[in-house]
């Protein structure tokens, strides 16, 4: 629709500069005031209103040099020349834009609509796939418990075309107890039909992406043993911390675990204690 006024628009400029210059052009050869060379090229370009639009026409378009047209008009009369000038630059500067701009605004809306087709191809193939996955899904669980464990997974990959089922759903499986425990994010023993059909949904894609969730499982786990090593290391420390109170006072036995008591077994019993000599501890032991 708005390709069309645009046409409409651009052919009512042109005919009204054309009857504009027709009847110019007519009193002008009627007054005689035209010379040979004149006449000729007017009865070639112009010698009627249709010749004209369609001189006009090229003159913007690429049919025919403005500038020849322009030498002749100016020629004529200056203001003929003058209005010549002003026709090429409103079709230039103003229509063609307006009709480029048309053309783009349309490109954009088939590109939008493009891209909302592609939208909803894309939701249905979700949709479709998520059928596929309950399908897979209920043929592990056979019972009909609503999970599935470990072993029944492992079972389940032992039959040849389980393979080409995930393959057709963009999961590339190398590593089935990997997988199982990627898909896993409670930690149970068992996945249900949410767990294995989001986490599913999550991981598809190359290798490479359900390596990744796989080192990011392997991650947290590393940090979690941490968390645990770490707090039952703050644990031996807050328990060392009265025998650390006691060196700083300058009594330590070392190898008995009440100080006050004499270490048997051939060790030795080390008191640390300040003394006034020159040397800034002295000590005493004894077997």
């Amino acid at each position: 629709v708005c390709f069309f006024w645009a046409m409409v628009l651009l052919f009512f400029i042109i005919f009204m500069f054309g009857s504009g210059f027709v009847q110019f052009i007519s009193a002008f050869v009627d007054n005689d005031l035209a010379s040979e060379g004149q006449l000729e090229y007017l009865r070639t370009y112009f010698p009627s209103l249709t010749m004209t639009l369609l001189t006009l026409f090229m003159s913007v378009t690429g049919g025919l040099s403005w500038w020849e047209v322009e030498d002749v008009f100016l020629d004529m009369s200056p203001l003929l020349g003058f209005l010549f000038v002003l026709y090429v630059s409103l079709m230039n500067l103003a229509l063609m834009n307006i009709v480029t701009g048309v053309f783009v605004n349309g490109a954009l809306e088939l590109s939008q609509l493009d891209r909302d087709a592609m939208t909803k191809m894309e939701i249905e193939r979700r949709q479709m796939d998520i059928s596929r996955l309950n399908s897979i899904f209920n043929r592990v669980d056979a019972a009909g418990t609503g999970r599935i464990s470990m072993g029944q997974f492992l079972e389940f990959f032992q039959h040849d075309d389980v393979r080409v089922l995930f393959s057709v759903l963009d999961l590339e499986i190398s590593d089935v107890i990997g997988f199982f425990e990627s898909l896993n994010v409670d930690g149970s023993e068992y996945l249900e039909v949410e767990e294995f059909v989001m986490g599913c949904m999550r991981l598809r894609g190359t290798a490479k992406n359900l390596d990744m969730h796989t080192v990011l499982r392997e991650t947290k786990t590393i940090m979690e043993k941490l968390e645990k090593s770490t707090s039952r290391l703050e644990l031996q420390l807050h328990a060392l911390q009265p025998r650390v109170q006691a060196s700083q006072r300058g009594d330590v036995n070392l190898g008995c675990a009440d100080p006050k008591s004499r270490c048997s077994s051939g060790m030795t019993n080390l008191r640390i204690r300040p003394d006034s000599s020159d040397s800034p501890f002295a000590y005493e032991h004894s077997i």
